[in-house]
């Protein structure tokens, strides 16, 4: 299991690696809007309590409900993902 485990963990990072090379290889478009950030970290966090949980971790969020920002919602989305992923595996 361990070794599962750490194949898919190498196969994340292998993409992850060919995604920031395509990404340093052309411009990237931000499609910029306004964003409930505050609505977008709740469901984020919602989506990862099940991982979290199972590994005695959570997730407090400290933010104001009204809490927006001007930006690309799909790479904020990306950013916030990875955070919680790597939260939830290490």
């Amino acid at each position: 299991h361990i070794t599962l485990d750490k194949a898919y963990r190498l196969e994340q990072l292998i993409d992850e690696f060919f995604e920031i090379t395509r990404y340093n290889l052309q411009t990237i478009t931000l499609t910029k809007k306004h964003i409930d950030l505050y609505y977008m970290l709740v469901q984020m966090t919602d989506e990862f309590y099940p991982q979290l949980a199972a590994k005695g971790k959570q997730v407090v969020l400290h933010a104001s409900e009204d809490l927006t920002v001007f930006g690309d919602p799909d790479k904020l989305a990306r950013v916030f993902n990875n955070i919680l992923k790597n939260a939830a595996a290490y």
